[in-house]
């Protein structure tokens, strides 16, 4: 299964840059790729969305969910439906001395094996660019 991982350190504190990190709802904002998220369901430290987004055009839907544990600066995603067999990872955020170090992971399986020996070395570079995009507008959020 292909496995995409980008980290940055973020001259910010923690606590701006996780706040950023788990206001899903503005990603679509900041995110050129991302059509929308709907939060289907919100709970303590656990949320529901769904997703509309385009990997070079085409278009891509699932749902997820996110649980969110503050006290390890993780958040683990999972689709639970949804165009791919599988899209799952976490979000990872560690107090360092020039800010914050922002990790996000990202597995992902097309499902059909014809198709992904070709696909995946292309998506894998795609999420890999959306994924810099993702953090380049968490940057610029948690700044303000």
């Amino acid at each position: 299964m292909p496995h995409v991982e980008k980290n940055r350190i973020v001259a910010l504190p923690y606590e701006r840059v996780w706040q950023a990190v788990t206001d899903v709802e503005s990603f679509s904002t900041f995110m050129d790729s991302v059509d929308s998220i709907t939060v289907l369901e919100k709970g303590p430290n656990y949320s529901r969305e769904k997703w509309v987004a385009r990997l070079r055009g085409a278009p891509f839907r699932w749902e997820e969910e996110d649980h969110h544990y503050p006290e390890e600066g993780r958040i683990a995603y999972r689709q639970t439906q949804g165009d791919l067999k599988t899209f799952e990872g976490e979000w990872r955020l560690e107090r360092v001395e020039a800010g914050t170090r922002v990790t996000f992971t990202c597995d992902f399986e097309f499902g059909i094996p014809m198709i992904s020996a070709l696909l995946n070395p292309v998506a894998g570079l795609l999420i890999g660019e959306n994924i810099d995009a993702m953090l380049d507008g968490i940057v610029r959020s948690a700044g303000r």
